[in-house]
């Protein structure tokens, strides 16, 4: 896998997201840090995965992190 994150496509609050996301914070713990409601931050986890052409948050974190997945089979 080698796709490159366009985080330029991103709205300032959805980075913000994806910042914490590839920490490893869930939704309701993202949500408590930018004093959001849970279902915002979830629309814009969403949104953002769109965007950025990735399946999982999992996904997004390891390819933020530099880090590349293999199939095995």
């Amino acid at each position: 896998m080698t796709n490159t994150l366009d985080l330029d496509a991103l709205t300032r609050r959805e980075r913000a997201v994806v910042e914490l996301l590839a920490q490893g914070y869930g939704t309701k713990e993202i949500a408590a840090r930018l004093g959001r409601a849970a279902p915002t931050i979830s629309t814009q986890k969403k949104s953002a995965l769109r965007k950025l052409k990735v399946s999982s948050a999992v996904e997004l974190a390891l390819q933020i992190n530099g880090v590349t997945m293999r199939n095995s089979e």
